[in-house]
């Protein structure tokens, strides 16, 4: 996992540092802030097309 500076998402949430990589193509995952069941969550994704390799985690504020 790589760490670089803060990521903004289209609407202007600071979105996680870490990058995590997909364990299929050993690509960054994109990021991307999506709502589900009411609830902020963040969508981590291959950007490889065809993979299906995706994940889904609940939006933790500190």
């Amino acid at each position: 996992m790589e760490t670089n500076g803060p990521i903004h998402s289209e609407d202007g949430d600071v979105l996680p540092i870490t990058k995590f990589r997909c364990p299929i193509h050993d690509v960054p995952e994109t990021v991307e802030v999506i709502w589900q069941n009411g609830e902020r969550m963040i969508r981590y994704e291959c950007p490889v097309e065809d993979c299906d390799h995706d994940w889904t985690v609940k939006r933790l504020r500190l």
